[in-house]
């Protein structure tokens, strides 16, 4: 799968640095230039040339390697990820630029990892923070949304929804994805008077509930309490 898993007295991690040097060695991306502080910070031009045919399988396998990245361990590019695989369909050279640099970001930042203090009487990791090892609950679950801040045509102008779930301070589920409701329509050209910012926020929050129900059900599969 990829994912190293080291633990010593205190603490485990688990790591992609191993897969995220082979990938860029794959698609041919050096960490050589400036150094970048984010996986994605500009929209994806619409306008661009699309990829001649013999680049797009070339930019399909960087956005699989991505996904798979941005599904175990590498949470910080969800983001960027939903946004450059919208253009699977109809790849263009600069979604072909974006996915290359995330890569680029994803190899100079190579040794980030997910991490937690390890207790080997407890079945589960437990957490640094202390506010949280004294609740009942040591989940917590947060979610947010934009309001149709993607302006590129094959978004339809749909909001972005962001989902994480933390164990004791550190991520065990996440997610970032485009809306299912579309804000906007070519004929009317902004978001429909009935879609506000709040209730783009109270859909984003109804996804993540429903995301969390999903999630509590594998967590007491495995033996373990979720109290809401």
């Amino acid at each position: 799968l990829g994912i190293g898993v080291y633990r010593d007295e205190v603490n485990v991690w688990m790591s992609m640095e191993a897969y995220i040097v082979n990938a860029c060695k794959v698609i041919g991306v050096t960490a050589e230039g400036k150094t970048l502080s984010a996986p994605i910070s500009d929209p994806i031009d619409t306008d661009s040339p699309e990829l001649p045919r013999g680049q797009v399988k070339a930019f399909l396998t960087a956005t699989g390697m991505l996904g798979w990245l941005a599904q175990t361990v590498r949470c910080d590019t969800s983001y960027a990820y939903s946004r450059i695989a919208q253009h699977c369909a109809h790849p263009t050279e600069s979604a072909m630029k974006a996915v290359r640099r995330c890569f680029k970001y994803l190899l100079q930042t190579k040794h980030l990892a997910l991490c937690g203090q390890y207790d080997p009487t407890e079945r589960v990791l437990t957490g640094t923070l202390a506010e949280a090892d004294e609740d009942r609950n040591p989940f917590r679950f947060y979610s947010d949304s934009d309001h149709a801040g993607n302006a590129e045509i094959q978004n339809k102008r749909r909001s972005q929804n962001g989902f994480l779930g933390t164990l004791h301070g550190a991520p065990v589920i996440w997610s970032s994805k485009a809306s299912s409701v579309a804000f906007a329509s070519p004929n009317i050209g902004e978001a429909h008077a009935d879609m506000s910012s709040g209730a783009a926020e109270v859909y984003a929050l109804g996804n993540a509930v429903t995301d969390t129900l999903a999630f509590s059900y594998a967590v007491e599969e495995m033996g373990l309490e979720f109290e809401f």
